[in-house]
């Protein structure tokens, strides 16, 4: 089986927040998307498959990854600050197996090279 194309919105500055929102219902796929060095505040990624995406040094900031499929997703550099859902003391849904955390700003501002 081979992997899906890559869809990549590197240094993406749209507010993806107001454009998914509350306005996407049901699932959606982003696998191996690259979204490096995109300014995704507020965005909702709420119940998605985000497997194998690329945030480095994204700003994340308010993003709700709640139920996302975090499967070795790459958050290097990445701010996550009060997001929702990366880490099983936020919320036991999303899945967070093989997440690479460097140098990644936490939900609590803490910058941490180990899981959020």
């Amino acid at each position: 089986m081979s992997n899906p194309t890559p869809t990549h919105f590197t240094d993406c500055q749209n507010d993806l927040g107001s454009l998914w929102g509350r306005a996407v219902s049901g699932p959606f796929s982003f696998q191996y998307a690259n979204f490096s060095g995109s300014n995704l505040t507020s965005a909702a990624f709420y119940g998605g498959d985000l497997s194998y995406a690329i945030f480095r040094g994204s700003i994340l900031r308010g993003a709700d990854f709640r139920n996302a499929n975090l499967t070795g997703v790459d958050f290097t550099n990445a701010d996550l600050r009060r997001v929702y859902g990366p880490s099983s003391t936020l919320d036991g849904g999303t899945v967070v197996t093989g997440v690479i955390w460097a140098n990644t700003t936490c939900p609590t501002n803490v910058v941490k090279s180990s899981p959020c």
